[in-house]
């Protein structure tokens, strides 16, 4: 990623998956059961949204 992008990785992916999720999540969600609502990848990260109250 430094050699192409200039980037080096995150100190806290963590940090980085929680922001996205938060930004991001519900959104994302929404848009991915218009094609599958028996997806089950989608209904974890609805539980996550969930415990986080978004």
């Amino acid at each position: 990623m430094e050699r192409t992008f200039g980037l080096t990785p995150a100190e806290d992916p963590a940090a980085v998956y929680q922001a996205a999720l938060i930004e991001y999540g519900r959104a994302f969600a929404d848009w991915w059961l218009t094609f599958d609502d028996a997806d089950s990848i989608i209904a974890d990260l609805l539980d996550e949204l969930e415990e986080l109250n978004l």
